[in-house]
């Protein structure tokens, strides 16, 4: 269980930024250069009358250029990414294909949930 929204989005943002060959960025849109994974901000939950909030859901980007071999590419990074983002305090739970709003371009992406613990 991490103390702390932040706590955990600095743990999460140091794990993804030590996978080989993906560039980390912590922004909402903006310009990349893929392969990157991006961190926005978490959805917050609270239990019942618990003043800081209890869980987070983050949904981290996987993004990849268009280069005609987007689906070679997303298969190949998602396993390390998904392996870098698994710890005791948090799970992936769906990694769903979609696309990253980034420089007024949407590029293909995979978009992973992870579940944590506070």
């Amino acid at each position: 269980m991490y103390a702390s929204v932040s706590a955990a989005t600095e743990a999460i943002g140091a794990a993804l930024s030590g996978v080989t060959g993906v560039r980390f960025y912590r922004q909402l849109g903006g310009l990349v250069d893929p392969p990157a994974t991006v961190l926005p901000p978490p959805r917050l939950r609270w239990e019942a009358f618990s003043p800081e909030p209890t869980e987070a859901t983050f949904t981290v980007g996987l993004i990849v250029d268009r280069t005609g071999r987007e689906v070679e590419q997303l298969e190949a990074l998602l396993q390390p990414v998904v392996s870098a983002l698994e710890s005791p305090d948090a799970v992936v739970t769906a990694a769903d294909l979609g696309s990253y709003p980034a420089g007024g371009v949407e590029l293909p992406a995979y978009l992973i949930t992870l579940e944590v613990a506070l």
